[in-house]
């Protein structure tokens, strides 16, 4: 049995994490669920300060470009069109 979400995150084999807990838990249960590279659905509000935003920001950064580095051969050009990364096609 799973005592706390922590414990979750390490020892499940997740796609996607859905937070709806109180409000003052969502960035700290955001942030740990990015860290581990996991999709993230959350119920509003994302953070309850600013402080708490920028956190939030900051591992979502963190974590959409690890995603971009290792899985993702296709991005968006400036015109918004998605081109093969070792191609240039589209």
């Amino acid at each position: 049995m799973l005592v706390n979400y922590k414990e979750m995150l390490d020892s499940e084999v997740l796609d996607c994490v859905h937070v709806c807990t109180p409000h003052y838990l969502h960035a700290e249960m955001i942030i740990s669920a990015l860290n581990k590279n996991l999709n993230v659905v959350t119920e509003k509000p994302v953070a309850i300060s600013f402080k708490q935003l920028e956190e939030v920001e900051n591992a979502y950064k963190k974590a959409i470009e690890l995603f971009r580095r290792t899985n993702c051969p296709v991005i968006a050009d400036d015109s918004g069109l998605c081109v093969d990364a070792l191609h240039g096609a589209p």
